[in-house]
């Protein structure tokens, strides 16, 4: 073999790999983030600059503000959703007619793993 096929070759394998250790430390990291919250038994999810973000969110088409993934005694990740009441999407309720956004009304939301069972 020549000296380019070998070094080709050796450069392929490094690669392969690079690929293999970048796949296992994310693997690694997301097992740190789980050992780490095994005793996390609550979240506080700081909005910063809420008040703008509120202005901005209300002139969108998807009023919809996410936190960042966080994680609960060594559950999977979950993400909290702030979506705030529209006019646009407000529905028919058959049995009690239609429901009225107010103002400052909101829905949140916790986005889970499926199967996963929450108390509140």
């Amino acid at each position: 073999q020549s000296t380019a096929q070998l070094e080709d070759r050796q450069a392929r394998a490094s690669e392969a790999v690079g690929l293999d250790m970048r796949a296992h430390v994310a693997a690694m990291r997301l097992t740190v983030e789980l050992a780490e919250n095994v005793f996390t038994r609550s979240v506080v999810w700081q909005a910063r600059g809420f008040k703008k973000r509120l202005h901005d969110l209300l002139h969108q088409e998807d009023q919809t503000i996410r936190s960042p993934g966080f994680f609960i005694s060594a559950l999977p990740e979950m993400k909290i959703e702030l979506q705030m009441a529209s006019r646009d999407d407000a529905g028919e309720n058959t049995a009690f007619g239609p429901s009225l956004p107010l103002p400052g009304s909101c829905s949140v939301g916790v986005w889970a793993p499926a199967g996963l069972r929450a108390c509140f």
